[in-house]
């Protein structure tokens, strides 16, 4: 899983904090299973 690639794009939404949040998550996940 591209985790960086993924949050670079992610950043560039408009979305609510508690979205935010969520996604970064499931990055932080992605990393651990990079």
């Amino acid at each position: 899983m591209r985790a960086r690639e993924f949050w670079k794009t992610f950043e560039k939404l408009p979305v609510i904090p508690s979205d935010a949040l969520f996604i970064r998550h499931l990055v932080d996940i992605g990393k651990e299973c990079d």
